[in-house]
């Protein structure tokens, strides 16, 4: 079978190509706007193309007879997408609906898309977050997901294309070439990045209600959630009955300053922070149930200990 992965030279979709390559004949489209050609695999054919181009890319899907997609391509910078909202709302909407238009008119009837936490918004309580939790995004980024979740959800509806939203939350671990540390916005990352670069750590806020003040997340293996995509596609080949949304995290939450103090306890070294003002929209308790995925897809996280993640990220991150 032939699969196609937009965004596959990103950090997320080019560990799903890594897993798809010796199963699947995988096809991967990326504009390589951020994502980096050298993350791809040797093995996947490649175009350069942005999804936004129907011409293009409706010629991909002609010249592979495409079986299924998995949907990574969009852009993902909170803050930017204040500044530049009409890129997140072309690239992650007009560009899903063009993918959308690309499967129909080549009769392609299974989707994976990669959404986010971010469309829970600002909750204001630490239950750990189901599916059926309101949506409420507070930021152009999260609601250009949710918009792209809306018209897949459309597509199903009109066109009975089977999909697979899922909603994942902190992913950390691994390494890919050409995607340096620096480049990441997500804690750990972060974290990391400071101690190498010997760069002080910005923490956002430290009067939330929570033991430490700090705001608490859920933090998952990159390994695992590539896996939870194949596992995902598979499932909803020929299969629309469990199409939906799904959430994928670790179901642990971890406040900031645990995070900050398990790295330096891991690494054995110091890292230097400070406390800055509240970014707005940051919840202060976002943990992920994933009762779903393990029930309907028999998913669930195998790298389930903070430590593992944090030391896997470091030392796959030294040159």
């Amino acid at each position: 079978m032939n699969i196609l992965v937009t965004g596959g030279a990103g950090y997320i979709g080019s560990y799903v190509v890594d897993l798809l390559i010796d199963k699947y004949n995988v096809i991967v489209v990326d504009d390589l706007s951020t994502g980096s050609i050298e993350a791809v695999n040797k093995k996947a054919k490649f175009y350069e193309i942005d999804i936004c181009d129907y011409e293009k890319l409706n010629s991909v899907f002609k010249d592979n007879h495409i079986d299924g997609v998995i949907h990574f391509a969009a852009k993902l910078n909170v803050e930017e997408s204040s500044r530049l909202p009409l890129d997140y709302y072309e690239t992650n909407v007009a560009g899903t609906s063009n993918l959308l238009r690309c499967m129909v008119n080549n009769k392609v009837n299974s989707i994976v898309f990669s959404s986010t936490a971010a469309i829970y918004g600002e909750r204001m309580n630490d239950d750990k977050i189901t599916e059926e939790e309101p949506t409420a995004p507070v930021n152009n980024y999260g609601l250009s997901k949710l918009m792209g979740e809306q018209i897949i959800e459309a597509a199903n509806k009109a066109h009975n294309i089977n999909y697979i939203s899922f909603r994942y939350f902190n992913v950390a671990g691994g390494r890919k070439i050409g995607w340096p540390i620096e480049r990441f916005s997500t804690l750990i990352p972060r974290i990391i990045s400071s101690v190498k670069n010997n760069i002080k750590l910005e923490v956002y806020g430290n009067d939330y209600p929570t033991s430490d003040g700090t705001c608490i997340r859920d933090y998952i293996h990159v390994i695992d959630l590539a896996k939870a995509h194949i596992v995902g596609l598979e499932k909803i080949m020929n299969n629309n009955d469990i199409s939906g949304i799904y959430n994928l995290g670790s179901s642990k939450g971890f406040s900031v300053l645990e995070v900050i103090n398990t790295t330096a306890k891991v690494l054995n070294k110091k890292v230097d922070y400070t406390i800055t003002a509240r970014r707005i929209g940051d919840p202060y308790f976002s943990v992920a149930s994933s009762l779903k995925a393990k029930e309907i897809l028999g998913w669930e996280t195998e790298i389930n200990n903070l430590d593992d993640i944090i030391l896997d990220m470091w030392q796959n991150n030294q040159n």
